[in-house]
């Protein structure tokens, strides 16, 4: 379903959104590796925008709990910090210094 969204989404916070969801659905399945490859391309996607590119229409805060409670630590802490990135909380470049 995500995947589909990513296909239709025309807006860069649309595609940005849908990305995310597709990271999530892979993580929460324990894909991590397909997970990781999503991860990229989210990257390669807001390496095209100027600084400052952040998700507005979007409330990620539903799902912080969820995230909290579900994911083994090691792709908590990849799908907070995709998070932190969208949310405009830290920069691209801080982002791959964590990876």
């Amino acid at each position: 379903m995500a995947e589909k969204a990513l296909s239709l989404a025309k807006e860069p916070e649309e595609k940005s959104i849908s990305q995310f969801l597709c990271i999530s659905a892979l993580l929460f399945k324990g894909e991590s590796e397909r997970g990781e490859q999503e991860i990229e391309t989210l990257i390669n996607h807001l390496k095209g925008f100027e600084k400052g590119f952040r998700v507005v229409e979007w409330d990620f805060s539903p799902l912080l709990p969820i995230i909290e409670e579900t994911l083994e630590a090691k792709n908590k802490r990849k799908l907070l910090s995709v998070i932190s990135l969208l949310k405009g909380e830290i920069s691209l470049e801080d982002f791959l210094k964590k990876e």
